[in-house]
């Protein structure tokens, strides 16, 4: 499922919860030549109770220990931990972080 926003510097595609429910999978394709320091995403995810819990995921290009740089033109391919018990879940984009300092939000 993609959550593509018009003119986003990036594009957010969320593969949905894996198999054994721990983790939302999601790939992050980059569409600026503007370089990037963060992107931020929010996670909503509703329990086995139905309560809905917002999260921010704040993702970063971190292989093993190390911070890579954000390249234009790749995809990225990440998964972040859910609670136990998660019924379902879903990512959405919030905003850009550049590295000169300037922010992109999706609003």
């Amino acid at each position: 499922m993609s959550k593509a926003t018009s003119g986003a510097p990036v594009e957010l595609i969320y593969s949905g919860m894996t198999d054994d429910k721990a983790n939302l999978s999601y790939r992050i394709k980059v569409n600026t030549d503007k370089p990037i320091d963060e992107v931020h995403l929010t996670l909503k995810a509703v329990d086995s109770k139905g309560k809905v819990h917002e999260d921010n995921i704040v993702w970063q290009n971190i292989v093993g220990s190390t911070r890579k740089p954000i390249e234009s033109g790749k995809t990225y391919e990440d998964q972040t931990p859910l609670d136990p018990g998660t019924t379902t879940a879903e990512a959405s984009l919030k905003e850009i972080i550049f590295k000169d300092g300037t922010r992109w939000s999706a609003k």
